[in-house]
């Protein structure tokens, strides 16, 4: 599915769902949706202008391997398949945190 057909209001309902991320050759690991920001919107240009949407997403996976930040396919039954760019943003007794974040313009409603 194309990442920018996916609303905060789909990953939101995703919290807690396990992805399966590919990595090279044809291993994956798993990293866990933990939590999904409320997403913000906003118009840099004012009232006419575009609007545009802010919010983040952060996955844990587990703590004895470190993906790099890039691009990665992920896939859940419920989700299906879409590439997301992560960033390791920390590590917890429990794992590795990533985050994935987004600021884009909305469609037109016109």
């Amino acid at each position: 599915m194309p990442l920018d057909q996916l609303s905060f209001e789909d990953f939101a309902q995703w919290v807690k769902t396990r992805f399966r991320v590919a990595m090279a050759s044809e291993e994956s690991i798993e990293l866990e949706l933990v939590e999904a920001t409320p997403a913000r919107t906003f118009s840099p240009a004012g009232a006419k202008g575009p609007v545009f949407e802010s919010f983040s997403l952060i996955f844990l996976g587990p703590g004895n391997r470190v993906l790099p930040q890039r691009s990665y396919w992920f896939e859940s039954d419920d989700a299906g398949r879409f590439e997301l760019f992560i960033v390791p943003i920390g590590m917890e007794p429990k794992g590795i945190k990533y985050e994935a974040a987004f600021n884009r313009r909305l469609k037109d409603e016109s």
